[in-house]
């Protein structure tokens, strides 16, 4: 078994600093959690207020084979940001999902190749929003979950 990393994963680790880079953001962003694990509570008019969030993987598929370069292959993989935010006021915690929303696509819109060079290209697509989940042992919470779409070339299917 090898410790080398494959592109997958440098490409998950690009968007956790790509959000880590972002004041607006935790600094705890958790990989391939199934939820939010870490909570930041959010000091000024936020007051009551945390916010989390994680990077998920997703599921790998193969556009191309071989692309005429030899052994190497076009994969996407489906990836997601979530971020929650809780707090008493719905409406606070609306704003600032759809702001997160808007930020995690003006970074990745920025530089869609997760600063790994011209093999990496992502791009976000529309974010499934709840501004009311049920948390347990807490208050409710916004969610945004935000769909990335990475193309990337990989030397193997297992990229």
């Amino acid at each position: 078994m090898s410790d080398q990393i494959t592109t997958r994963e440098e490409v998950l680790q690009a968007l956790v600093r790509m959000l880590k880079a972002q004041a607006f953001f935790p600094d705890t962003i958790a990989v391939d959690a199934p939820e939010v694990e870490d909570w930041r509570p959010l000091s000024g008019l936020n007051v009551g207020m945390s916010d989390g969030i994680s990077v998920q993987d997703g599921p790998v598929t193969v556009t191309r084979q071989g692309c005429g370069r030899g052994d190497i292959w076009e994969l996407q993989v489906e990836a997601a940001v979530a971020y929650a935010v809780q707090g008493l006021d719905p409406t606070l915690r609306r704003l600032r999902g759809d702001e997160a929303v808007r930020m995690i696509a003006a970074a990745i819109d920025t530089d869609p190749t997760l600063g790994l060079g011209v093999q990496v290209y992502a791009e976000v697509d529309p974010a499934e929003r709840d501004d009311d989940v049920p948390m347990s042992g807490a208050v409710a919470a916004a969610t945004r979950i935000v769909p990335v779409r990475v193309l990337y070339t990989a030397a193997n299917a297992a990229g």
